[in-house]
């Protein structure tokens, strides 16, 4: 009903300052929609509040993270896989951009653009603990073991009291046939 009324001949009548005041209150009304349709199960609605969303705002990384996001919960991995990879294309990226897109590849079980991806989030932000994990990891998941080892030994060196990090780091050593370097 708000958005209806801003487009109504009603806002005209309005002062400069009213008017001005009602644009700022309902600017997030969209996005808001889309996150209570979600929010209630209704998908499908949401899917189309965000596209409508990201339509009028194509470089709205967190809309477009969230769109993937629902439609990986509603099943439709192929759709979501193409938002991430759009997602990759936007200017502006951060660690944590880079890290939710990560994720999205990784819950398809697509090892190699998830480790495209926390790479890329590892290199925005060097210090990320939990970028290093999921690095490493899914490195270690897709068989890339010669980058899987160095990636969990940054992870070792940032986070040393991590016994997983330490396993991770041997199994990768030891899966590139240094049983020697495992073993230390």
């Amino acid at each position: 009903e708000a958005q209806a009324f801003m487009q109504s001949d009603q806002v005209e009548e309005a002062d400069s300052a009213t008017m001005a005041s009602w644009v700022d209150m309902t600017s997030d009304l969209p996005l808001l929609r889309a996150q209570v349709q979600a929010g209630a199960g209704r998908f499908e609605e949401a899917v189309g509040t965000y596209r409508e969303i990201a339509m009028d705002d194509p470089n709205n990384i967190p809309v477009k993270q969230d769109l993937g996001a629902i439609l990986m919960q509603m099943g439709n991995n192929a759709e979501a896989v193409a938002v991430y990879e759009d997602i990759l294309t936007l200017p502006g990226l951060t660690g944590n951009d880079y890290y939710r897109v990560g994720v999205g590849f990784y819950s398809v079980e697509d090892y190699g653009q998830a480790g495209d991806a926390f790479g890329q989030g590892v290199e925005a932000s060097p210090m990320d603990r939990d970028g290093l994990e999921m690095w490493a990891r899914t490195l270690q998941l897709d068989s890339m073991y010669a980058e899987a080892a160095p990636a969990a030994q940054r992870w070792a060196e940032l986070d040393p009291a991590s016994q997983i990090a330490l396993t991770v780091w041997a199994q990768a050593v030891n899966s590139g046939g240094d049983a020697q370097q495992a073993g230390e």
